[in-house]
Formats: structure tokens, sequence, C-alpha cells
């Protein structure tokens, strides 16, 4: 199952793809890639880089745009949670941070397995980066959309809708979103985690549930168990939320992402 109806104005989505539904839903559209992409994009956003920071959905499409337009940018990002050959750094927020120095000023295009994919794929002006980085912004943002009436589509960038939200972690955290907004709607779906979240006031031991799950325990294995760490560490550690503009890109494989 690719979506899930909660009423009129809210809507959970699974998978890359799913971005795209909102532009029929005529709906907001929040994408979740938690471990690591939207991360990586909020420090990205939160350093001295040049904004907006450009994402794509093609490696190769990357590579054109510094071959042929912007020799100086620098290229991040992985495929199947391995960094690019060539390219100037990985999709770790940790790394992100340790050179900030040599990043600043720079132009940078970032693309990843799932997340950049899923955030290219959504709507330009309506498609928003949420991440554990900035959880407390995210909730904030969906509670004054669904307060007004406006449509919001949540995407679990991993896994599908009707799968154990403890074993994908984007769907851990949109569920955990939505109980902040509608927690009734949560205590039907997932009730032993609206149970959990009522007697721990709603704050979840965040780095062991990103080590629990299956993408957590395979960046762990890989080596990239730090980046796993510092996420959940670093819950709600950005107070904004970043969108997907609509400023024309040199390639159709790129997307605007900047600081509302």
């Amino acid at each position: 199952m690719t979506l899930r109806i909660l009423d009129d104005c809210l809507y959970v989505g699974a998978g890359p793809a799913a971005a795209q539904m909102a532009r029929d839903l005529q709906a907001e559209a929040v994408v979740f890639d938690v471990l690591r992409a939207c991360a990586t994009l909020t420090t990205l956003l939160a350093s001295p880089v040049q904004t907006p920071v450009w994402v794509s959905d093609s490696v190769e499409a990357c590579r054109r745009v510094q071959a042929s337009l912007w020799p100086d940018v620098r290229l991040g990002g992985e495929r199947n949670s391995r960094p690019i050959p060539g390219f100037d750094f990985g999709n770790s927020p940790v790394e992100i941070l340790r050179r900030s120095e040599d990043l600043a000023g720079c132009r940078v295009i970032l693309t990843t397995t799932s997340g950049t994919r899923a955030l290219v794929a959504g709507p330009r002006g309506h498609t928003w980066v949420g991440s554990l980085t900035n959880l407390q912004a995210v909730i904030d943002q969906v509670r004054t959309w669904y307060q007004a009436g406006r449509r919001v589509l949540l995407v679990a960038v991993s896994g599908q809708v009707d799968e154990d939200p403890w074993v994908h972690e984007d769907l851990y955290v949109v569920l955990h979103v939505l109980w902040h907004i509608t927690p009734a709607s949560i205590e039907t779906w997932a009730p032993d985690l609206a149970a959990r979240w009522e007697r721990h006031q709603g704050e979840p031991d965040w780095p062991g549930v990103l080590r629990s799950t299956s993408h957590g325990q395979e960046l762990v294995d890989l080596g990239l168990g730090e980046d796993v760490t510092w996420i959940g560490e670093s819950a709600s550690l950005y107070p904004w939320v970043p969108v997907v503009g609509t400023s024309a890109p040199p390639d159709p494989h790129l997307a605007p992402v900047h600081r509302p």
C-alpha cells in the first residue's frame, strides 16, 4: 500500500513516487528520509554554503552540470548508502559539520538513492523536507496547515504504509508527527506506539529507535553508526522546514531547496 487516507485533509504516502500524489491531491507534501538525506540536507542549509542547495535524482545530471555549467560546484551523495566515486562528500550530516569550512561559499548538489528522488518528484513550492533534525518545526507547520483545512501528504520514503513502523524509521517518525496532531488516528493505527509515547510524554529514545530499524542496522554495519547516533541525538535541532523552490533549474533533474 502506498497511500493511507486519515481524513479529508491528512494523507500518508510511502516510497519516492508518493510525493507525486501531492499534485493530484493539491496537498503540501512533507518528505521524510530520516537516514540520511533529509538530515544531510537540513545540515547543509545550516552551513555556510551557497543557497539554494540543489538536489537531483541523477548522478549523471550532477556530473553534467559540473562539466558544462558549474565547474566549481561540489557534488555530494550516495548510492546504496555508499559514497559516489568522484564526488566531494557523502550523504552524511556529520561529514558536513566536519567540513563546514571547506564547503563555505560553495555551490552544492546532493543526490541520494531515494530521498532526493522524492523531493525532485514532488510539486515545486509545495514539497518540504522533514527529518528528525527539524522535527518540532515540522510538527508545528503540519499542525498549522491542518488546522487551516489545508491538505497535507506525509511521505515516508522507506517501506509501505501498512508495514510495521518499528521496521522503517521514516514511517515511525511520520506516525510520531501525526500523534502530536491527531492522536486518535495513531491510537487506531498503532495503539502500542501511541501508548508508549503517552507514557514517555512523546519523547522516544531516538538513537535507539534508529539503530533498531533495518536501515539503521545496515548503516551501523557499514561503519556509519556515527551518523545514526548524531541524527538521533539532534531531534529538533533546526527550527525551520526547507522547501523545494520554483526557480528554473539548469537541468530538469535538479530542484532548488532553500530555507523559507
